[in-house]
Order: structure tokens, then sequence, then C-alpha cells
């Protein structure tokens, strides 16, 4: 029997990537699938490759999802345009119709659902957040979803979202891809301080960016008790001009504050290994930071009625912060606050990333297979167990 083929179709930008590439690079080593990998961009393909080195017996072929020239022209003059998504889908739709199932971690791609010869689509959320961005419609239209953890699952079932047999718990495959790639615990600065990592997210109606960005970083600026990171979602600065791009950058201040517009390491971890305390509003890369307890601190800058929304649910795990002013003193309060929050950081990572997400990409592997060869697919793959 020839194997089925298999696309993981990376569309959504580098960020994405290594939520699902380490279950390409073990799907890629059953030889009853054979997997393409499709890249839109070279710091995709790096990844990918990096990936597929880790995983020697993967047997990955990735490939270019190109875009067609007209988009291509668009983009140059309309900065707004060069993810080309949509451009992209339709132009190599007839590819994909020849897969028997397309992995996605973004969810612009069901757009496919809506024309013919659209294959199965299995998604892989890039992230565990609490917005409700992440469960919306859309989510409808996959025949088959794998999240990270229990809490992810709980809620596309409870609002109607997925049936529980089309859905399966893997552990955070992220994670698990970033352990066998050896990720560590940097040091980035040469001193002792306590290290920040101050994450906005790119949307401004929720994100504390555009009204406290600027001086949150100015205060770190004015003292000397505390190293900072400046790594925003990498999509804050996604359609800026290499101008405005340079501007940002250059609050950097030499062993003291790193500012990165969206580079690599703003999306390997390198900077929630590297810090000592999170300082975010709703993204959910606080999640991944968690995977090792440590003090959060959250912006609310838009006096939001945070504590009985689901959207919000990360915001019980450290103080919260109503005025701009109080930004350094609750940071500084941080360490002696955390362990009124650690039992519940445990459980919230348990809930959101799985307690173990060591062979997370291999069971993730095994559930798509399972759905593909009309085997198991069990609900419940990852261990609750919380990692110490």
């Amino acid at each position: 029997m020839a194997p089925k083929r298999v696309a993981f179709l990376f569309v959504g930008g580098a960020h994405q990537v290594l939520h699902s590439a380490s279950v390409a690079a073990e799907l890629g080593s059953d030889p009853r699938f054979e997997v393409t990998c499709f890249v839109t961009q070279d710091d995709e393909r790096r990844m990918l490759e990096e990936v597929a080195r880790a995983w020697p017996d993967s047997r990955l072929s990735i490939t270019d999802f190109p875009a067609p020239r007209w988009s291509i022209l668009m983009g140059r003059i309309i900065p707004g345009l060069r993810a080309m998504k949509l451009p992209r889908l339709l132009a190599n739709r007839r590819q994909l119709s020849g897969f028997d199932a397309v992995v996605l971690t973004e969810r612009t791609s069901t757009i496919l659902k809506k024309l013919p010869g659209c294959p199965v689509l299995i998604h892989i959320p890039h992230g565990a957040g609490d917005r409700a961005r992440g469960f919306e419609p859309r989510l409808r239209l996959f025949d088959f979803i794998i999240v990270s953890g229990e809490k992810d699952a709980r809620r596309m079932t409870d609002e109607g979202l997925v049936a529980k047999s089309r859905i399966a718990v893997s552990g955070s495959t992220k994670l698990d891809a970033l352990e066998r790639l050896g990720a560590g615990r940097p040091k980035l600065f040469e001193n002792d301080r306590p290290t920040v990592l101050y994450n906005p997210h790119f949307d401004g109606r929720l994100g504390s960016w555009p009204r406290w960005g600027v001086q949150v970083i100015d205060a770190f600026a004015a003292q000397s008790d505390f190293n900072l990171i400046v790594a925003p979602h990498i999509r804050l600065f996604e359609g800026a001009s290499a101008a405005e791009r340079a501007a940002f950058e250059a609050r950097a201040i030499p062993g003291r504050i790193i500012v990165d517009a969206g580079s690599a390491r703003s999306c390997d971890m390198t900077y929630t290994n590297a810090a000592d305390i999170y300082l975010g509003d709703v993204s959910s890369q606080v999640y991944e930071f968690l995977a090792r307890p440590r003090p959060c601190v959250f912006l609310d800058s838009t006096g939001a009625d945070w504590k009985d929304d689901p959207n919000y649910a990360f915001w019980h795990l450290g103080d919260v912060v109503t005025d701009l002013s109080d930004v350094l003193p609750t940071i500084t309060r941080a360490g002696a606050a955390h362990a009124a929050y650690i039992a519940r950081q445990n459980a919230a990572v348990c809930a959101a990333v799985g307690g173990d997400w060591r062979g997370a990409s291999a069971r993730a592997a095994a559930a798509i297979a399972g759905f593909l060869t009309g085997g198991s697919a069990p609900h419940t793959l990852a261990s609750t167990t919380v990692r110490s």
C-alpha cells in the first residue's frame, strides 16, 4: 500500500513553526506516511532544517509555498499584504488537493474547506492562550485537532466548537521539540541582576504596547536593579519598515536592556528561558514561560473587567498592574509575592501544556496516524503529572 501523503503547511510565520515541526518529523519517521513541509520564508526553512537534524530518521521534504507574482508586487506597495496567505493558498490549492491530509497551525487556511478537492484538515494550534480568538467558529472546519492541554480541549468542547471524538491532547509539542534541540537557560547579561521579560502582544486593542510600551522601557532605563528584555509578539513589528524596526531596537542599552523586534530568539524561547520575571498582557507565551514557574506581572492598560472572564484566565497567575507608576514597584515585589501563586501556576501549566511534555511530538504524530488510518486516536494522550 502506498504511503499516505501528509502536508504540513507553514504560512503563519516563523513563530508558529516549532508548534508542529517536531510532529512532522515524528510522522515522517513512520514508513506509512510521506511528509512534505511547505514554507514561505527562509527562517521557517531554517527552523525546520534544525528540527530535521534532531530527528535524523524523519525523511522530511521541505519545499517552497510560492505566492503568485501579482500578490508579491502588491505586497511591495502595501506592507500589510506581505503575509499573502490567501493568494498563496488559492495559487497552490490544486497541489494541496493531492495530499491525504494537511496539518495547519493557523486558521486562515480553512478557506480550503470551501474549495473543491479539499483534503482532511488537521489543526495544531500555535499556543495555549486564553483569548477568545483561539476559540472561534472556524475550528468547526477542521476534521481533527490536537491541543497541548485539557484546558483548551475542554473549552472547545464546552463551547460546542469541536466534538470530543475529533480532538486529542498531546502535551506541548513546542516544549518537547525545544528540549530535544537542547534549549537551555542562556545568560544574556554579564551581571547578576534579575532579568525581566517584557512581552507585549500585537493586538493594540488588548495589549499594553500602544499605551504604556515606551514608558515601560523608559522606566527600566532609569533604574539599575533589573535587566530588561523587550521581546514583543513577533507580529507587533511584522509590517514595520526597516527604519521603524531600527528605531525600536535603538532603545536597547548594552549590558542592561535588550530590544528585539522579532528575531529567531523571539520564537525559540531564548528569552523566556533567560528571564526571571515575566511582564506581559494577553500573550499565550506566558504559558511557555511558566513551564518553569516564576513570578509574573500583568499589565492592564485598558481597564479590562477581567476577574471572571475566561479570556484573561492567566491574569490570576501573578499581580495585575492598573497604573503605569506601579510597574516597577510591583516588579520589585514579584519575587516575594510569588509564593502565593506557585500552586496556581503549576495547576495552570498542567492544564494548558501538559504536566510532562516529553514525548508530546510522538503522541501527536501517533494521534494523526491513528486518525488517518482508522485506528485509535485517544482523547487524552498527555501526562497530567506536573514536572519539577
